[in-house]
């Protein structure tokens, strides 16, 4: 029996039963587009967050660009191609070639599965490495919230982009009778279509949503590092001292120690206006000069102190850490900043460069009370304390208010190559010394007018080339002398004079104090005393010709001859003057086998004198009588250049005497033995 021929009526069973399963798969095809449609939009609007938040967020770095560049370049290069070869393969040019040469105008489906998912990759990773460098610098003791910023919009970018890609795939799927009819000729894809259907609440509540939810997903993911991850700061303060009741520095040595005090990593110590302040390798610390005990500390996490000179003989210390303002109110240190890492470990005092990121960060604290008056990042250059402002690398901020008052572009002068010339250190009451003209030399300006610039006069300086100032005075030669410390043979007239004055700053000190003829500014016995102290008019008989580098001649020589005392404006001869501008340590008394102690002494050319015994086995080492030991109590200037590891430091209320006690040799270990005298007058 033949068979039955197919009736009209099972055809159309057919056609009917295929229509509504390709009715669901268009509709969800729609929805999908719908969606993904959204959710771009959603990610443009997130990358324009993140850069509002870059702003936002921002510590005030610059010049991110060229180290994220390092970073992120070749994975976001990759992605980009990613994206292009999908949009091509997408194309109806590549749907008609391929209709030719295939014999299907639909793209490969496995490209335009593995290329999406190659740009989320590619930003993923990207938006990883950026994320391990926020935790670095996180981890040195910044919270650089641009980083964040940068990984969020970089996440934006990379979703945006696998979107779009997305959706590039789904309709270049379609069946050609879904493609858009002439209506919608000549608009971009991504241009939705408009039509006269009236949209429902609901639908345009969802669509809504689905714009915002990028937006409000990614800044929630990145403001949780922002606010919960922190640097710990360990930061205790102290009460403020009314000005009439802050001590003043000791005139007259003491005769024996009222405290002492070991201090592991010492790195510097300064006066401030209540007492001595130390920096040492975990934080820093206010003492109380009577008893010594800690009045307020700041420590932070992670934190590397960068030396601001180096190499200065100061004190048997070495590098300089700190500065004070000329009424010592004030103190600023740097720390290796968030630029360090982000630079890759490039420091700007290797190569110095501007357009790095930078690689400092300024404190400046409250030397009374340790609160933070100022933090903010730093390339480098100048750093300068007034009264009442900082100049940080060319930028003037108010200490008082936190607030940046000019900077060098606006105010029309000069800026500076950064380099070792620029001065560190006390500025005047109220002036900046800066560096002008094409030779870079020294120039005074005020504060409050820095379009007034007064070339500074022949200025002393130490042997390193620095001028040297004391509470915001300085000497000067009145003739052509060499102003350096190492002038060899050759003296000059020398005279005291206050910067205020000098850079013509309304009301200051105009007065010059004689200081005799001199060989230049003993460095080591100014900073120690804070006294302007004066080389003597002529070097040794045995025909010495260098300062500091002088022992052999200067040995038993005192290299201290007038002194100018800043607060009482007199110069006096080393042994009249008050303070210590002349003092010699040393340890006097060896450490045998029946005192196995020992005995530092420190004396002053007025004759006075003090005895501090070290205790048995408190020290790395038995203290004996050699060479750094400076039995002969020659001054600081010459047993510094001996490489003597005692020194002496005049502060507010306390006259510190300093032993470094870590093991001879060991040029990396300050474990200090700190003496406290308070019986000076």
């Amino acid at each position: 029996m033949p068979p039955a021929a197919e009736s009209p009526s099972d055809a159309d069973t057919g056609a009917a039963a295929a229509s509504p399963a390709h009715q669901r798969r268009r509709g969800w095809s729609k929805r999908l587009t719908s969606i993904l449609s959204a959710l771009r939009v959603g990610f443009l609007l997130a990358s324009a967050t993140a850069v509002g938040l870059y702003f936002l967020w921002g510590i005030g770095l610059s010049h991110l660009f060229t180290p994220l560049r390092k970073q992120c370049q070749y994975p976001v290069v990759i992605a980009v191609g990613f994206w292009a070869a999908c949009a091509v393969i997408c194309t109806k040019s590549f749907s008609a070639w391929a209709e030719q040469n295939v014999g299907t105008p639909k793209p490969p489906k496995i490209p335009l599965i593995l290329l999406p998912a190659g740009i989320a990759g590619c930003a993923g990773y990207t938006v990883w490495r950026v994320i391990l460098l926020w935790r670095e610098a996180l981890d040195a003791g910044f919270h650089v919230d641009e980083l964040l910023a940068v990984a969020l919009g970089l996440a934006a970018a990379g979703l945006l982009a696998t979107c779009d890609a997305v959706l590039r795939g789904i309709r270049a799927c379609r069946p050609r009778e879904s493609v858009p009819t002439k209506r919608g000729r000549g608009r971009h894809p991504w241009v939705p279509t408009l039509r006269p259907a009236t949209l429902s609440r609901r639908t345009v509540a969802a669509t809504g949503a689905l714009i915002l939810l990028p937006s409000v997903v990614l800044t929630g993911i990145a403001a949780v590092p922002h606010y919960r991850w922190t640097p710990l700061v360990h930061h205790t303060t102290a009460a403020a001292i009314d000005d009439s009741q802050l001590p003043s520095a000791p005139s007259s040595l003491g005769s024996q120690a009222a405290w002492s005090k070991d201090v592991d990593g010492m790195l510097d110590v300064v006066g401030g206006a209540a007492g001595p302040v130390i920096l040492t390798t975990t934080g820093l610390m206010g003492f109380n000069p009577q008893d010594g005990s800690v009045r307020w500390t700041y420590q932070r996490d992670g934190a590397v102190y960068s030396a601001l000179v180096s190499d200065r003989a100061t004190q048997s210390l070495g590098d300089t850490y700190l500065i004070t303002s000329p009424d010592h109110r004030h103190i600023a240190l740097r720390l290796s900043g968030p630029g360090f890492i982000i630079n890759g470990g490039k420091q700007n005092g290797g190569s110095p460069d501007r357009q790095d990121v930078q690689s400092y960060v300024s404190l400046v604290l409250d030397s009374v009370t340790g609160k933070v008056t100022h933090e903010h990042v730093s390339a480098g250059g100048a750093l300068q304390l007034t009264d009442s402002a900082l100049l940080d690398d060319t930028t003037v901020y108010s200490l008082d208010k936190d607030t940046k008052l000019w900077d060098f572009q606006s105010a029309g002068l000069q800026v500076p190559p950064l380099g070792p010339g620029a001065y560190i250190g006390t500025a005047g009451h109220a002036s900046f010394l800066i560096e002008t003209g094409k030779d870079l030399h020294l120039s005074l300006i005020p504060q409050a007018h820095p379009d007034q610039i007064t070339p500074a006069p022949n200025l002393l300086e130490n042997y390193l080339g620095r001028v040297v100032v004391i509470d915001g005075w300085v000497a000067s030669f009145d003739n052509d002398a060499w102003s350096r410390a190492t002038t060899l043979t050759e003296t000059g007239h020398a005279y005291a004079a206050n910067l205020d004055g000098l850079a013509g700053v309304p009301g200051a000190d105009t007065q010059t104090y004689d200081l005799g003829v001199t060989l230049g500014v003993n460095a080591v016995a100014s900073y120690a005393s804070g006294t302007l102290a004066m080389l003597p008019s002529s070097p040794p008989p045995s025909n010495a010709d260098r300062f500091p580098d002088f022992r052999e001649f200067w040995d038993g020589v005192p290299s201290v001859g007038q002194v100018f005392d800043p607060h009482s404006k007199a110069v006096k001869p080393a042994r009249e003057s008050a303070g210590i501008s002349g003092i010699a340590v040393g340890i006097t008394s060896r450490a045998t086998e029946t005192n196995p102690g020992g005995q530092i002494t420190a004396r002053t050319p007025d004759g006075h004198s003090a005895s501090l015994p070290i205790a048995p086995g408190t020290t790395f080492y038995a203290p004996g009588t050699g060479d750094p030991s400076n039995a002969k109590l020659n001054d600081l200037a010459v047993a510094h250049a001996g490489g003597s590891y005692l020194s002496a430091v005049n502060t507010p209320g306390v006259t510190l005497v300093t032993l470094n006690a870590a093991p001879p040799g060991d040029g990396a270990s300050q474990y200090v033995r700190i003496y406290g005298i308070t019986g000076g007058k």
